[in-house]
């Protein structure tokens, strides 16, 4: 993954575990878990050499990840569970007393962490060689030098 989408979306995690522990906001836990995984997935593209959309709809970004990220169709759930948050946190009016299950309770925020970090579980496991190659790349031409 590009370190600028990693970084960003290491962030948004972060920040959402924080809110979390904090027994606060979960509107706000939940619209983090979402752009954390929207930044793992366009990441993902750009490692694939694709521009990544600017789009929001986790779904969408998962089928153009599918084909250059084997396995990501695992994250089929995940991406659904936490496409619906990205709205509603921004747009109020959008969601609040308008939607069938209302605005993010805490339980909702937990499920959003544990289906975020899921992800980037994910997605860290297939970063880990490319760092090292990357690494070890480095490494050896400072050495010619």
């Amino acid at each position: 993954m590009t370190p600028d989408w990693w970084w960003f979306a290491k962030e948004d995690l972060g920040m959402a575990r924080e809110l979390l522990e904090g027994g606060h906001h979960p509107e706000g836990v939940t619209f983090h878990c979402q752009q954390a995984v929207e930044k793992m997935l366009k990441g993902a593209l750009r490692d694939a050499g694709q521009i990544p959309p600017r789009i929001h709809d986790l779904m969408k970004l998962l089928d153009l990840c599918e084909p250059a990220v084997p396995g990501s169709a695992g994250l089929r759930d995940v991406c659904h569970a936490l496409n619906k948050y990205y709205v509603p946190a921004r747009y109020p009016d959008a969601f609040a007393g308008s939607g069938p299950e209302g605005l993010p309770i805490l339980e909702d925020a937990r499920k959003a962490v544990e289906a975020a970090a899921h992800a980037w579980d994910f997605f860290e496991a297939r970063r880990r060689p490319q760092v090292k190659e990357r690494r070890g790349a480095y490494r050896a031409g400072r050495r010619r030098r």
